[in-house]
């Protein structure tokens, strides 16, 4: 039998720039064979000694292209391929599928793709820019390749099909996998809703906030400062009327971390917490610390932070940074100031800030991540304490309970309970406890009553203010002027993109007529400078990603436009055109808003407002 291996991984590393893995296991388990038609087919030795064909034995290409011709796919899908095997059933579907259909092929043995790489010519089917692979033996793995695969203004569906045999030998992985896609198409959904809703406000506050984010200390400067010292993350879930009571005996001898929503329920029971974190920038997040004594605690802010509530707290601030593009813009003239990671909750937020700062155990409570027996959102004293779930079909479904039963949950209510596995599962170093008293099981956790934490854990006393004052006094300020030069390139900058921008569309009206006229000659040279202008956008590195938050709603709008035309072979130039217009008028007037951001920051910045004190509201 003829060997490809080396021209296939010489292909294969020259389009993905990747190596020959080293594969350590036993080979012995993959056997090829010669099928009736002298085609290789593969067999595996399970570790039970059964041996499964992956292919026919008989015509191992008939009987893949006879699969592949009983799925019906949709244009604007996106075809997933459970295992490779030999490739016959990939190569089928590259003849069989439309072309528009991208093959995400999952292989969980990389022995076997190896193995197939040996024994079969796969260049051509290496480098079909319709196909990609995911080759990993950790189901986990597949969940971040897929979520940079995944575009939800281009496909409108997903489709699964694989090898019958390879789908036996692996029937775990390939169980969990359409769990694990689902999950992060409903999260791509999930963070597209919240790009709309939020992504202008995440500038506008980011920009208004910059002064205080250049001026305070930043979150990392609490990294490790409460090492080994129990964290009690305070979120405000419905359960959390069960033990609230008990965090005044827990007050000294445990950090208090609270969410924002659980501010008041604590200023009812008279518990005074140690942190409150603060991420969102909406206006619903601001009503919920007015009336606070926020002189009593430490503010752990994001730059996105709404920002009254930053303008006026009057206690210690640590600001941070959850990947806002304005921070960016001085990477090299300002320390990092640190970054809690979020899957969409603030208490998620929470949980990794603690994490950073050392904490050991970390502990949740009102942490529930689903509705109580009643509907009931969340504890008695919040803003929401009113508030009461209404079942609406496929949004709410059961999940297993801290308790052992059930409770009803919610997509958005999943996707915060999923993260917090995917972070314990990552990072097993710590105890994680989940002292909630009910709500949503949450794996990876220890579930304990908040009397057992405390009588087990909150034993010593702890000084926080001490820690606070010494991560203060340590804050040296940044470099000024190096600040200032930064802000006056991205002044320049908007300026340009403004010029730009009114040239893009004078030059798109002038292609609609050159096309309405059919006059060739024109049509080209006005798209050669629009599309001059369009590279000329990629250079804007810094300010373009900030334009585009404000105008993200229009820009998926145009992608889904465009790639259902490009889909159906039938795209309209006058609507082609309409869109670009859009595009590059919403630019323009996003440009001009961040242009005023930027100018009213420096002039903050330069008197030195960012440390100030404002008045209470």
């Amino acid at each position: 039998m003829k060997n490809y291996e080396k021209a296939n991984w010489q292909v294969f590393t020259k389009h993905f720039g990747m190596k020959n893995p080293q594969i350590m296991d036993n080979e012995q388990r993959v056997e090829v064979l010669p099928s009736r038609t002298g085609d290789p087919t593969a067999r595996i030795v399970t570790p039970d000694e059964t041996k499964v064909f992956l292919h026919s034995s008989i015509d191992p290409k008939r009987e893949a292209y006879r699969l592949a011709a009983s799925t019906a796919v949709k244009s604007d899908s996106i075809l997933v391929v459970y295992g490779f095997g030999l490739g016959y059933l990939v190569e089928a579907l590259l003849e069989t599928t439309p072309q528009s259909v991208p093959l995400v092929v999952v292989e969980p043995d990389n022995v076997l793709f190896s193995t197939a790489l040996k024994v079969r010519d796969l260049r051509d089917m290496l480098i079909n820019e319709r196909i990609h692979w995911i080759i990993t033996e950790n189901i986990e793995d597949v969940k971040s390749y897929f979520y940079d695969i995944f575009e939800v203004a281009k496909y409108g569906g997903i489709e699964y099909i694989g090898l019958p045999g390879q789908q036996r030998v692996y029937e775990e992985y390939f169980r969990k996998l359409p769990k694990m896609i689902k999950d992060v198409v409903s999260l791509k959904f999930t963070n597209l809703a919240t790009l709309v809703k939020l992504g202008a406000e995440q500038i506008i506050n980011a920009l208004e906030n910059l002064p205080e984010y250049i001026e305070k200390p930043g979150f990392s400067s609490l990294y490790d400062r409460f090492k080994n010292i129990p964290v009690i993350i305070v979120s405000a879930g419905p359960s959390l009327d069960k033990n609230i009571h008990l965090l005044h005996e827990a007050k000294g001898r445990a950090v208090i971390m609270a969410v924002g929503t659980a501010a008041k329920a604590l200023r009812k029971h008279g518990v005074v917490p140690d942190f409150i974190i603060t991420v969102d920038p909406l206006h619903w997040n601001y009503e919920l610390f007015r009336g606070l004594e926020t002189e009593k605690y430490c503010l752990i802010a994001d730059i996105q932070a709404h920002r009254q509530i930053i303008e006026h707290h009057r206690g210690q601030l640590f600001m941070s940074n959850c990947a806002s593009p304005i921070v960016e813009w001085f990477a090299d003239a300002m320390e990092d100031k640190g970054r809690t990671v979020t899957g969409g909750s603030v208490a998620n937020d929470a949980m990794t800030a603690a994490y950073k700062m050392g904490a050991n155990p970390i502990v949740l409570i009102g942490q529930d991540l689903s509705f109580s027996a009643e509907g009931r959102t969340h504890a008695s004293g919040t803003n929401y304490e009113k508030r009461v779930h209404i079942e609406q079909g496929e949004r709410s479904f059961s999940v297993k309970a801290n308790d052992g039963g059930q409770v009803l949950t919610d997509r958005v209510y999943y996707h915060f309970l999923r993260f917090f596995e995917d972070w314990f599962r990552l990072f097993p170093d710590r105890t994680y406890i989940n002292a909630t008293e009910g709500g949503a099981y949450i794996e990876g956790t220890q579930v304990m009553t908040l009397r057992e934490v405390m009588d087990r854990y909150c034993l010593d006393p702890v000084d926080v203010t001490a820690a606070i004052n010494a991560a203060q006094r340590e804050y040296v300020q940044p470099d000024k002027p190096a600040i200032i030069a930064q802000i006056d390139q991205r002044l320049q900058e908007t300026k340009r993109l403004i010029k730009a921008s009114e040239k893009a569309i004078i030059q798109l009206r002038k292609l609609a007529v050159a096309c309405e006229n059919a006059q060739a000659k024109e049509m080209n040279k006005h798209l050669a400078t629009v599309r001059k202008i369009y590279d000329e956008f990629q250079t804007y590195e810094h300010i373009v990603p900030a334009a585009e938050r404000f105008i993200h709603q229009e820009i998926h709008s145009v992608l889904h436009r465009t790639y259902r035309a490009n889909q159906a072979s039938s795209d309209d130039y006058r609507d082609a055109i309409a869109d670009y217009i859009l595009y590059y008028g919403k630019m323009k007037s996003a440009a001009i808003k961040l242009k005023e951001l930027i100018l009213a920051a420096k002039r903050r910045i330069v008197k030195g407002e960012g440390g100030k004190a404002h008045v209470s509201v």
